[in-house]
């Protein structure tokens, strides 16, 4: 909600940068949860390769 006194339009361009900013930040997150994951599932396929290939 606008404070009172202040101006709409400025107060909303500002949370709008703010959001943004927010957004870059979330973004760079996923994307570094998103490599994690690939790295533990690659690391689990290869653990499981080589225990089926100890089993023989």
């Amino acid at each position: 909600m606008c404070p009172r006194g202040m101006e709409v339009r400025p107060y909303l361009i500002k949370q709008v940068k703010d959001l943004q900013s927010e957004v870059v930040v979330v973004k760079g997150f996923v994307k570094t949860l998103k490599c994690i994951v690939r790295a533990s599932w690659a690391i689990i396929a290869i653990m499981g390769a080589l225990l089926l290939k100890a089993w023989k």
